[in-house]
């Protein structure tokens, strides 16, 4: 079963704002270092924003998850110790998206969902990843007998 997620639309929404406007404020007033700030700065963010996506897949072997374009691991279940689907805010729980650390889900990936899979290996650390279908994926994961 694949869970994906993605940055939250609402902050490239308006990075792409503050595109337009810079772009309109550099053309009213016949300065190019604005858009050069847009070019070199803003731009690769949106484009950064606007691609990032947490891939979670789980299978009888293993749990894989990718963050393009950044990350891409795979954790075995003979490393788990326990797991479990929890309900998140990712402003409450995390203070933002991305990669983050809560003192209660120890390092995580987290974007904008709902739910997310907190897990709690046998070496003692803590991970949390941002799961769409918190339940579905519950169900999933108890018939494959994990």
């Amino acid at each position: 079963m694949i869970s994906k997620s993605y940055f939250p639309r609402v902050i490239s929404i308006t990075l792409i704002l503050l595109i337009i406007l810079f772009v309109f404020l550099s053309i009213s007033n016949y300065d190019l270092d604005i858009i050069y700030w847009v070019v070199f700065l803003i731009l690769p963010l949106v484009i950064i924003f606007l691609s990032v996506n947490l891939k979670v897949e789980f299978n009888k072997n293993e749990i894989h998850y990718t963050l393009f374009p950044f990350v891409n691991k795979k954790l075995a279940w003979n490393e788990i110790d326990k797991y479990e689907i929890v309900k998140i805010s990712p402003l409450g729980d995390f203070m933002g998206w991305g990669f983050r650390y809560s003192s209660k889900y120890g390092w995580s990936y987290i974007l904008d969902t709902k739910y997310a899979i907190a897990i709690q290996k046998k070496n003692g650390k803590k991970l949390a990843l941002s799961v769409k279908e918190g339940q579905e994926i519950l169900s999933y994961l108890e018939s494959i007998g994990k």
